[in-house]
């Protein structure tokens, strides 16, 4: 047998087997993953029982998105909605959606103190970049609970209901229009990116304040959700109005 002939064959054989290796990493990766319950005869439904509440749904359309449909805006759609339901891993995952290019958001740190409240206060997560470390120790924590009353501009007024202001976020809301009932409501706010397109939007504030743990923004958010159009803004509704019992 020639040296050319024995090279190609050598070279084949040294593909199958980088090929054989690929594939059995492939199906090592495959039984890590959850495994996946989600079809086209249940996706709609289990989508409708997550924006609910429903937590078993809610994993179930999550690890959908995070492992098999590799969708990352409906991962941040769905890690938003997870985190209102108070889910401290995906409060830790949207903290790190809200970046604007390197710069921390204000956004970020509200998610992020979510993410720690279970946790000792005095700890603080090894993978949290050192530009956000440096971020939450200069906040102020009377921006959370300040009188707004005085505030007339907006800005401020921005900040300091990015930062969890309650009374700032309400007072956004009224300084805004109504949407068009047609559209989905839960699109506005759940990309995080996306956010100066809403930022004179009612119900982005309503979204925020309602985060926030506004009663006020709470209510009138559910009066938006109720009166749409989608259903799937129907089905939050239904979880938004057992965080309102939950506060009374």
């Amino acid at each position: 047998m020639s040296i050319k002939k024995m090279l190609a064959l050598l070279v084949l054989l040294v593909g199958s087997v980088m090929l054989y290796a690929q594939d059995e990493q492939e199906d090592d990766y495959l039984l890590l993953l959850p495994k996946n319950e989600v079809n086209k005869e249940n996706i709609v439904d289990l989508q409708y029982q997550a924006l609910t509440g429903n937590s078993d749904s809610l994993l179930k359309v999550l690890d959908y998105f995070r492992f098999w449909n590799h969708n990352r805006e409906k991962v941040e759609f769905w890690e938003l909605i997870d985190a209102e339901d108070g889910e401290r891993f995906s409060a830790y995952n949207y903290s790190n959606h809200c970046y604007s290019g390197s710069r921390v958001s204000s956004r970020a740190a509200f998610w992020l103190l979510k993410d720690r409240q279970e946790r000792d206060s005095n700890s603080m997560d090894p993978y949290v970049s050192p530009e956000m470390k440096a971020f939450l120790e200069s906040l102020d924590p009377e921006s959370l609970s300040a009188n707004v009353d005085s505030i007339s501009d907006v800005d401020v007024l921005k900040d300091y209901a990015f930062k969890g202001n309650r009374d700032a976020a309400y007072k956004l809301s009224k300084l805004c229009g109504d949407e068009d009932r047609h559209q989905s409501l839960l699109k506005i706010g759940a990309v995080f990116a996306k956010s100066e397109y809403w930022e004179n939007s009612r119900c982005f504030w309503l979204r925020i304040g309602a985060q926030n743990g506004s009663k006020e923004c709470i209510r009138e958010y559910i009066e938006l959700l109720k009166n749409s159009t989608d259903t799937f803004d129907n089905a939050r509704a239904v979880f938004w109005e057992s965080q309102l019992d939950s506060k009374n």
